[in-house]
């Protein structure tokens, strides 16, 4: 048997790594589709050409990052060499549906450094190629792929509105893309163009991406030119909104609809490690079996049983007893009521908040419910208070769900319609803190630090802010598998510009100083510890280790709580008592069993 605590107190830590295992594994497909007539090219530096190769190559490089694990291919049309099993004509495969690796992105490295005369004698120009045909290829490299793929998207870079004027071959193309709709596949034009000049979606591309984009095609963004604008909208494409769950929100009885909750935030976190055998760095798969200590039999799920001790009795429970134990409802959202918003406290932040959406396919009639609710709630400034049970072993949650409106930049969606589901404390989770008195500041101090703070105001973009041990780590692991030497010195931009704060600020943190330190004041001086009351008594406890003994006068007065878990764990293997957790609590249930059992 083994001592359970019936994962009550684990359900937080055990959702977040389910979230984080479904982000993990999903897997991806994208196919870069690059224009390559003779207008992408010129004598500069940073023609369209080398920009789209830019953004396949600063792909590939996150993709490493962020799920190794996902597939990427580059197609050229517009050759006049042909490349691909189906000999569809001037359209040539440069890479295949590959997950990223170093050859990969150093031949895409090559092409930058390679002189663009090399580029027209090894793949050449010809227009004579057909719209349809490259859509077919794209969505056939789909298909053959032998991988299982989540989502499907095609980026098309191209400077050419117009690629065909026949109606013929725009009717194929359309028929392309409704193939390419019914397979999942994604379609998204990134429109390059030079100053000066238009790009008309209306002569080709709208019939086409309308068909797979439906209205959302009146929302395509300006044309660029810049690397950064182009890198930033592939950004966007690339990231998919993932649904961690689909869960029902249920307001009185009979009356629900269906949200998918998302996590728009995460934090990024180094890869795990992976075990390789020394011989030939193949994977180490591990592999935990459970046996009887005594025999050596090896026991299966079914032949384990969970125990909890409660007083001097052990009580034992079949698994599907302890499903049960834990089960407290069905899953979803259940509406008890509404709050003011402004009642709801920045400071009952517990844990990293959710965002629940409309799930139109689960439940017809699921977003006109939704809107009408979300729109109710911005008008009278309330939020819905909910009952929130995340799946069938969770324990219930109280969240408010925040209401947040639709937001617009450049005609591009900056923020989405919905609720940020804000998980509420419960009573036990407040804490009273004593804080000692505090010296209140003067008013002529208050205002010489109101305009010290504003002499520091900065405008603040967290996309300037790499996490710098993250950053690190990758710059030495990719100077590494390409086998570069370090090409560009680390920087910290999470450091104060200290030049920078006393070129704008030198006055104001002068006279703030002044005003508030006294004249020796040394901030390198550090306060030293006052020695007191806490430190001499354990100095003295440090000298009269307690014995074997002194464990039962504790469980005699009942003050085995006042005891360390070192000073537990340390007693009870002097007693030959046994426990298979390090938790304080198991520890003390443990002696409790013991000292009662020899008194019966």
């Amino acid at each position: 048997m083994d001592s359970y605590n019936f994962g009550f107190k684990d359900d937080l830590e055990d959702e977040e790594a389910d979230e984080e295992k479904i982000i993990y594994n999903s897997k991806d497909g994208m196919i870069f589709l690059i224009d390559c007539n003779e207008s992408m090219f010129s004598d500069d530096e940073e023609n369209f050409f080398t920009t789209c190769i830019q953004c396949v190559q600063s792909t590939l490089k996150n993709k490493i990052i962020q799920n190794n694990r996902d597939l990427v291919g580059v197609v050229f049309f517009g050759t006049e060499k042909t490349k691909n099993t189906d000999n569809f004509e001037h359209i040539y495969i440069y890479q295949d549906l590959a997950r990223p690796n170093a050859e990969r992105i150093i031949k895409i490295e090559n092409m930058l450094t390679d002189d663009w005369k090399t580029f027209h004698e090894d793949y050449g120009h010809n227009s004579n190629y057909q719209m349809s045909d490259v859509f077919w290829l794209c969505s056939l490299l789909f298909s053959k792929c032998t991988e299982k793929l989540g989502f499907q998207r095609i980026l098309l870079f191209t400077n050419k509105d117009e690629p065909h004027t026949d109606k013929t071959e725009l009717v194929h193309c359309r028929t392309r893309a409704n193939d390419l709709n019914k397979t999942g596949i994604s379609l998204e034009l990134l429109p390059l163009q030079p100053p000066n000049q238009t790009f008309d979606v209306s002569k080709f591309y709208k019939n086409i991406l309308s068909i797979i984009h439906g209205d959302e095609i009146e929302q395509l963004p300006d044309t660029t030119e810049k690397l950064e604008g182009l890198l930033e909208r592939v950004r966007c494409k690339e990231r998919q909104k993932r649904v961690l769950r689909r869960l029902p929100l249920r307001i009185g009885d009979g009356i629900e609809a269906t949200v998918g909750l998302f996590r728009l935030k995460q934090r990024c976190q180094k890869p795990p490690s992976v075990r390789l055998y020394k011989r030939d760095n193949s994977e180490v798969k591990s592999n935990r079996q459970f046996y009887l200590q005594d025999t050596g039999e090896t026991l299966m799920p079914q032949d384990i049983k969970y125990s909890k001790t409660y007083g001097n009795k052990t009580a034992t429970f079949e698994k599907e007893e302890v499903t049960k134990i834990r089960m407290f409802g069905e899953p979803g959202f259940k509406l008890l009521g509404f709050q003011q918003q402004k009642d709801v406290r920045t400071h009952y932040h517990i844990k990293p908040t959710h965002f629940i959406y409309p799930e139109e396919k689960s439940t017809s009639g699921s977003t006109c419910f939704f809107s009408a609710l979300l729109d109710r709630c911005l008008q009278r400034g309330v939020v819905p208070i909910c009952e929130y049970i995340s799946s069938k072993t969770s324990a219930p949650e109280f969240v408010a769900l925040l209401p947040q409106k639709e937001t617009f930049e450049n005609e591009i969606q900056s923020m989405p319609p919905g609720f940020h589901v804000l998980y509420l404390p419960h009573a036990e989770d407040f804490r009273e803190l004593n804080v000692a008195p505090t010296t209140k500041a003067q008013d002529g101090q208050i205002d010489l630090a109101k305009k010290l703070i504003k002499s520091l105001k900065i405008k603040y973009n967290f996309t300037h802010f790499d996490n710098p041990p993250l950053k690190y780590h990758w710059m030495n692991i990719e100077n590494r598998v390409l086998d570069k030497e370090s090409s560009e010195e680390f920087v910290d931009n999470t450091l104060p510009d200290t030049k920078a704060m006393d070129k704008k600020g030198g006055e104001a943190i002068k006279n703030f100083k002044e005003a508030v330190f006294p004249e020796d004041y040394n901030p390198d001086n550090k306060k030293k510890r006052a020695g007191g009351g806490d430190t001499a008594k354990k100095t003295d406890s440090s000298k009269h280790p307690l014995t074997d003994k002194d464990l039962k006068v504790y469980w005699m007065d009942q003050k085995l709580e006042q005891l360390k878990v070192a000073d537990l764990d340390r007693l009870m293997k002097e007693n030959g008592i046994k426990c298979s957790t390090k938790k304080k609590k198991d520890l003390i249930d443990a002696i409790k069993s013991h000292y009662g059992d020899s008194n019966t």
